[in-house]
C-alpha cells in the first residue's frame, strides 16, 4: 500500500513544471503550521487543468516489483468537480484503482478507492493521506491516514 501511495505521488508530481526549494522551519518541533491557501489552490488548479488528459508510464525501480514491474501504468484525470478530482489508475489490465482527491478547509485528502471487477469494494480500500500544511504550488505532502471503513 505504501508503494502505491509513493507511486501516486511520483506520478502526480512528475507533471509539475517547477519545483521550489522547501523553506526551512525555524522550529521543527512546531506542529501547527499556518496554511497558505494560495499554494494549495495553485496545486489544485494545476491538477484540475489536467482534467481529461491521460499519462502513461512504467515503473523504473524496482524493476522486479511483483505488482507494477514491467506493466504499463496509466492515470486518467477523468472527473474534476469543484472540490473532488477522481483519477482512475490502471496497472496493466488491472483497472481496480481510483485516486480520489478532495479539497476541504485548505487541505487536500488523498484516498485510494479499490474495487473488484463487479464494482464492489476491495477488502482494502479508501486508505490514503491528508496534507498537514499548504505545501507548495507544485508539491503536496500527504500524512498517511488509517484505512477508512465505508
Amino acid at each position: 500500500m505504501k508503494k502505491l501511495l509513493v507511486l501516486c505521488l511520483c506520478i502526480v508530481f512528475s507533471c509539475a513544471e517547477k519545483v521550489k526549494e522547501p523553506e526551512q522551519n525555524a522550529n521543527p518541533k512546531l506542529e501547527t503550521v499556518a496554511v497558505n491557501s494560495t499554494e494549495v489552490n495553485e496545486f489544485w488548479n494545476a491538477l484540475s487543468s489536467l482534467c481529461g488528459k491521460s499519462f502513461v508510464g512504467t515503473l523504473e525501480l524496482p524493476e522486479d516489483d511483483k505488482d507494477f514491474g514491467g506493466k504499463q501504468l496509466v492515470m486518467h484525470v477523468r472527473s474534476c468537480e469543484e472540490n473532488v478530482i477522481r483519477i482512475p489508475f490502471f496497472v496493466g489490465d488491472d483497472k481496480s484503482r481510483t485516486w480520489v482527491l478532495t479539497l476541504e478547509n485548505d487541505c487536500i485528502e488523498l484516498k485510494h478507492d479499490h474495487r473488484h471487477e463487479d464494482g464492489t469494494d476491495d477488502e482494502i480500500t479508501m486508505y490514503g493521506g491528508k496534507t498537514t500544511n499548504s505545501g507548495q504550488g507544485t508539491i503536496q505532502h500527504f500524512l498517511q491516514i488509517k484505512q477508512l471503513k465505508i
